[in-house]
């Protein structure tokens, strides 16, 4: 099992994870345990042990066919974030909880995620710093879009003190700060999916 397989090669995993965030350049050092990928690591374990993780092979060619026609994966969720293991191992978490999940690693890449797919994500899970283009920039960039894209709720996330601040002036009431509990993160998903309130001023 996957969850068994994470237990018994934790301490490994770390060290793979440390040693790509070494090999990085100077400003980006340290991230691995700064975004908390110990703590993780240890809830995907624990969600893991609740729940089955869908039986779908490929989720790229599913969500551009219009997304899977299992019942339990009800909502789709784009994941805006350039924390390559972080990011790996949330959407295994949110797939194993029924999201539909795809992810990019800058603000860039999201877009085009967006504008290349059949149908839009229910909601965005958005980083605040990341290169090329950051988080506030990119949904600038949808609001000025407008063809639907304007309308996805946006949940904000990052480590910075400053990120209720950031969610405010992106008109955005949906905010989390790194690094969340996996049962923090999944209620204020939920809420962004009940209320679909979407950014007002970004």
């Amino acid at each position: 099992m996957l969850r068994n397989f994470i237990a018994i090669n934790r301490q490994a995993i770390l060290a793979r994870a440390k040693a790509r965030v070494d090999s990085r350049s100077p400003p980006l050092s340290g991230r691995a345990e700064s975004h908390g990928l110990p703590v993780f690591l240890d809830q995907l374990c624990a969600s893991l042990s609740r729940a089955r993780l869908p039986e779908v092979v490929d989720y790229q060619d599913i969500w551009q066919q219009g997304g899977p026609r299992r019942r339990s994966m009800t909502s789709r969720l784009l994941i805006v974030d350039d924390d390559f293991d972080l990011v790996e191992i949330l959407s295994n978490m949110l797939r194993a909880h029924g999201y539909f999940v795809r992810t990019a690693r800058t603000g860039e890449e999201g877009l085009k995620v967006l504008r290349s797919s059949q149908q839009l994500p229910d909601a965005l899970l958005l980083d605040v710093d990341m290169p090329v283009l950051g988080g506030p920039a990119m949904a600038h960039k949808m609001m000025l879009h407008e063809v639907g894209e304007e309308r996805i709720p946006i949940v904000l996330w990052s480590g910075r003190s400053d990120l209720a601040l950031l969610a405010a002036k992106m008109g955005t009431p949906y905010a989390i700060a790194k690094p969340v509990a996996l049962d923090n993160l999944l209620a204020v998903l939920a809420l962004a999916l009940r209320e679909r309130i979407a950014p007002k001023s970004a």
